[in-house]
């Protein structure tokens, strides 16, 4: 299977025997959030549904897959989440293709928002699959939020993809302003620290981590080149050789290892 990033967006293509998109961490709701510390925006779904129909009509995939963070509320359903994730739901329902959930931290309730039927349509056992926070795998690509431990299901892959993290890459000029950019982030699994977790794995297979940029337009982020943890039980300890991870720009360009952009966090000049 081809597994690349969609030049320009947030969004990671699989071309197998069939194709498929996944995306993570949409965070629809946050503007009750922001409300609730006095910073006013309109909704935002609008946006992430013409920006999600722009995507599919770019891919043409017959799967979707979102890992983790379609909601913003952690244990509960705001009232915006409760009008308008249906909604968003319902957009991606009038493309004929199957749509995957992966729950992440913030999508407690989840299942109280997929809409059961729609009038005329497959039912939702055909079309819509909501799985477990542990993850799980499809067409032999694993899945899973982040924040949890994988299931051995999606360990056994040689491809893991995942969020939690909103990766960014950060820059600092001579003056000190900081800027930063979302960016994909790919590491390779310490295969001697994995067997110590997952001793029934098949330890002759390469593994690749996909950490994946997030899809909301605004919220915080995890700039990877400061000295700062990332998040999710599988991100800490040597699982992962993150040091030598290759880090790409949304329009593909890359930057090199995370090592090697370190610097760029710190005042240049």
């Amino acid at each position: 299977m081809d597994i690349a990033p969609l030049a320009g967006h947030p969004a990671l293509v699989m071309d197998g025997d069939r194709k498929g998109i996944a995306v993570a961490d949409l965070h629809i709701g946050m503007e009750k959030e922001l409300h609730d510390i006095g910073i006013s925006i309109p909704s935002q779904t609008p946006l992430l549904i013409e920006r999600m129909h722009g995507i599919l009509d770019s891919a043409s995939p017959d799967y979707i897959v979102i890992i983790g963070d379609l909601k913003n509320s952690v244990d509960r359903i705001s009232k915006q989440e409760y009008r308008e994730i249906p909604r968003f739901i319902e957009a991606l329902l009038d493309r004929d293709m199957e749509i995957h959930f992966f729950p992440g931290n913030h999508d407690g309730l989840l299942d109280r928002l997929i809409p059961r039927r729609k009038k005329g349509d497959r039912s939702p056992e055909d079309r819509v699959h909501l799985g477990g926070p542990r993850g799980g795998s499809i067409e032999g690509v694993g899945f899973f939020h982040g924040h949890t431990w994988p299931d051995s299901e999606v360990i056994s892959q040689g491809t893991i993809v995942a969020g939690h993290n909103h990766p960014n890459i950060s820059f600092r000029d001579a003056l000190g302003t900081r800027m930063s950019e979302p960016c994909w982030l790919r590491a390779r699994f310490q295969p001697e620290m994995l067997g110590m977790k997952y001793p029934d794995i098949d330890m002759d297979v390469e593994r690749e981590m996909i950490l994946m940029p997030s899809f909301t337009p605004y919220g915080s982020g995890t700039a990877i080149n400061e000295e700062r943890s990332f998040l999710g039980p599988l991100f800490k300890g040597n699982y992962l050789d993150m040091e030598n991870a290759d880090i790409y720009l949304l329009d593909g360009a890359f930057l090199g290892n995370l090592k090697d952009l370190r610097p760029l966090a710190k005042n240049i000049g």
